[in-house]
Order: structure tokens, then sequence, then C-alpha cells
């Protein structure tokens, strides 16, 4: 990697061939209007990532020097979001294109812990000192992401060395692994989620950090790391990511049910085996187009917990199974934020299963008008592979299942959002 006070690299568009149709024309908009003001802007992050290694990008950041309220005076429809991190969304048609200011990390003196700026477990706690682009790709996380795009000639300047990176397939954090790692432990589950992509492996560095620094994500909220969990599982890749999570001692963290779930343990109690399955089915549909549900996926994955957990306590209770439910949810939800229909959805999916097990697949019966009774059954079919349940009980299920008609939701008519000037 290179010093932050070398020259940058220039990649010319003969040399990486970005076809510049796939750039969005709203995020060349952007840049256009804000160089057009006097200012410099690029395209910058996963999407230069997406572009180089042949990827259609999902969305399109842009970078600038203009201050985010500088940017909302451009656009008409710009809206400014973040306090620890201060951002500006603009809403072309429907598309909505990020953009963010240059930035630089905190000078020494304020690096100290227990400043305004870094707390004192050295983590960043405001991130809104502005800088210049040399400052900016510096303080990024990964190498591959600090990657700048010029529209106009489609020249990429590469100031960390992620050109060499995202061709080599490495995953790089920029400057000490600990230290970064620190200031935003979230930066541990980019680094998971970006190796797991085909051909890409960790730096030694980068890797070596992650099992030390794993506990350092209890202290991120729930809403954040709740966020993250999502891109892990509904990436396409969640079986490799399960085995990377799992290997650096952070799967325990992510799940506190699972807090006894080890690296290097072998008595799991068939828990790695059942996420594995789950995992490989959710990466097939994905890959297929089919639908999935954070819900249902949360539902599979704590199963484990709640079906012990059934067999462990006192059934004197009253609502017995609805009372382990919620404990367990409750402990999830502390670590990573599940809506509260999500919460219902996954307690209606664990206490189908009882009736499941319990009656006969009817035509006549009320559980296929529940909006839940897809999902249940679909669980139903994983707890018959390994077991749990007979197989013929489940294909009749499933039987009934498939013979219901999904008849498509009304569009419902939205009004335009009135802009809030005048």
């Amino acid at each position: 990697m290179k010093r932050a006070d070398s020259t940058p690299r220039i990649i010319l568009r003969s040399e990486h061939g970005i076809d510049r149709s796939l750039i969005s024309p709203k995020a060349i908009e952007v840049v256009d209007s804000l160089k057009s003001a006097g200012y410099s802007s690029e395209l910058v992050g996963g999407c230069v990532r997406d572009l180089l290694l042949g990827r259609t990008p999902k969305d399109f950041d842009v970078t600038t020097n203009a201050r985010p309220e500088e940017v909302r005076t451009l656009f008409r429809r710009c809206e400014v979001f973040g306090r620890r991190f201060q951002i500006a969304q603009v809403r072309i048609k429907n598309e909505v294109i990020q953009v963010a200011t240059y930035r630089r990390s905190p000078t020494k003196k304020s690096r100290r812990r227990g400043s305004r700026f870094v707390s004192l477990n050295g983590k960043i706690i405001k991130d809104n000192l502005f800088g210049h682009i040399q400052e900016d790709a510096f303080r990024r996380d990964l190498t591959i992401n600090s990657l700048y795009l010029h529209p106009s000639d489609m020249h990429i300047v590469d100031y960390t060395g992620g050109y060499e990176d995202a061709r080599n397939g490495i995953v790089r954090i920029i400057g000490s692994p600990a230290e970064r790692y620190r200031e935003d432990p979230v930066r541990m589950l980019r680094a998971i989620r970006f190796a797991s992509l085909p051909g890409f492996s960790f730096d030694g560095a980068t890797e070596k950090e992650l099992s030390v620094c794993g506990h350092l994500l209890s202290g991120i909220s729930n809403y954040r790391l709740g966020d993250e969990l999502s891109k892990l599982l509904f990436n396409g890749r969640a079986r490799k990511t399960l085995e990377l999570l799992h290997h650096h001692d952070v799967l325990r963290i992510l799940f506190p049910p699972y807090k006894w779930l080890k690296a290097g343990k072998n008595d799991n109690h068939g828990v790695i085996d059942w996420m594995r399955m789950l995992l490989d089915e959710t990466d097939e549909r994905i890959q297929s187009g089919e639908h999935t549900s954070i819900a249902f996926t949360m539902a599979a994955i704590l199963w484990p917990k709640f079906n012990n957990s059934l067999t462990k306590r006192s059934r004197r209770r009253r609502n017995f199974p609805f009372h382990v439910a919620r404990d367990i949810l409750h402990q999830q939800k502390i670590r990573t934020y599940i809506a509260g229909n999500f919460v219902q959805r996954v307690e209606a999916i664990w206490l189908f299963q009882k009736i499941l097990e319990t009656e006969a697949a009817t035509k006549g019966t009320r559980l296929v008008q529940s909006e839940n009774f897809r999902a249940a059954v679909r669980l139903f079919e994983l707890r018959s592979k390994v077991g749990e349940v007979e197989h013929r009980k489940c294909r009749a299920w499933t039987e009934l299942r498939d013979q219901q008609v999904i008849e498509p939701q009304p569009r419902l008519n939205r009004y335009r959002n009135r802009p809030r000037w005048r």
C-alpha cells in the first residue's frame, strides 16, 4: 500500500477497460453539476470496485470538495442526513445518489482517546472533519474502496494501491488494522463481506486482527449491525460468509443466543451444520431470483436455540412457547435490530411448527390463509432434512402450499412527496 504523501497512480480507460454505459446517467449528471458549479467531483467506492470486477453496481456514490450544505443548494431534491457522518442524498426521478464531502482523519492531537472526535476505546465518534481528496482516500476502510473515477475522461485515480488489490483479489485495510478496527469495528464485517467475493482473500495483517478485535462489535448500535447483517446474509455468498464469521470468532458476537459458539470448538450441537444448510438454500434462492426475507432467515437461524429451550424450561408457565420466543428475540434485538413486524413474523413461524406437526394437511385448514404459512412450511422442510419431523408429513404440507395461488397485491396510489421549500 502507498504512503499518504505519495503520488497517485492514474489508470487510463485503455488500461482498465470500464464500459461507460454501465454508469448511471443520473450519477454522471450529479458529477457534472458539481463541476459546473466550480467544485471537484468523482465517482468513488463500491461502484468503481464493481465496475472493475465486471459487475453492475447497485448504487453510485459521488464525492466532492463541496460541503453538504453547498450540495443542497445545487439540487432541487436534496436532503442532508447524519450526525456522526453527514452526507447529502440527491434524488433524481426514482434514483438516489449519495454525495459525500472529502474528509480527513483526526490529527494526532484530536485522535487522543477521550476527545470529542475519538472515544476512550479508540472509536471515532465524529467524522465531519473535511479535507482534500488525498486525505479522503487514506481515511477510507479498504484499498479496493478508495478508487476515484472521473466519468468525463474515465480515468481512475488510485492513492492507496487499490487498483492492484482489486485485480489480484486482495482485501486490505488502509493503515494499521488494529487501529482502524478500533476506530470503527463495522470495518471488520465489511472486510469479511468482501473477502467472501469469488477469487478474493484477506491480506495477512488484515485477517490477523479480526479474531482479536471481534469483541468491539458489541459496542456498535444494533441499527448499524442489523443493516450490516442483512448485507452479509443476502449477498448470495452467505455460506462462505458464515465460514469466515465462525472461523474468526465473530459469529457468536452477532448472535448473542449462541454466545457459547466459539471458533475451534468441535461440539457445536449441530448449529453450524444447520446454518450451513439454511444459507446454502438462501444463496440458491437469491441467485435464482426467488424471494426470501429477514424474518424467515432469522427464524431459521435461531430455531435450534428456540427448539432446545422448549425442552429445558418448565411448562408450568402460561403461554410457555411465546415467552421463550420473546426472551430469545430480546437477546438478539439488543445486538442486531429487528423491526417489530418482523419479530411478530418470527414468533408466528416458530409457533406454527407445533401445529404443522400435529395437524393433518387438508385443504380446509385455516393455516393457508395466514401470511406466515409459506415461511412456516419452508422451515418445516428444513427440519425434515435433519430428521426432526417425518418426511411424509412434510411432503403433505409442501404439496398443499404449492397448490396455493399467490394473488398479486393491488398497487397503492402514492402521492408525490411535496418539497419542503416553496
